[in-house]
């Protein structure tokens, strides 16, 4: 059974999608969105996702933050 799922992508209506599906399926999903404006950024980390959203921090031109991304995943969601 899937206890969680990470969400990684542009700020999209896709994306806002994906993660409503999500919510509706799994128990916590966390998600890591890039904003298309840097002023944004914040903003997208608590847009609405449900209490089952975890909102996590990414800088997807470091490979070092793309590790660091899935090690917060699973420490949140579990392996």
């Amino acid at each position: 059974m899937t206890r969680g799922i990470l969400i990684a992508g542009h700020e999209s209506s896709l994306l806002t999608a994906v993660e409503a599906e999500a919510g509706k399926r799994v128990e916590h999903f966390a998600s890591a969105v890039i904003s298309a404006r840097p002023a944004d950024a914040e903003w997208a980390q608590m847009r609405a996702g449900g209490p089952s959203r975890i909102a996590l921090n990414w800088n997807p031109g470091s490979p070092i933050s793309a590790r660091t991304l899935v090690a917060a995943a699973q420490r949140r969601l579990g392996h």
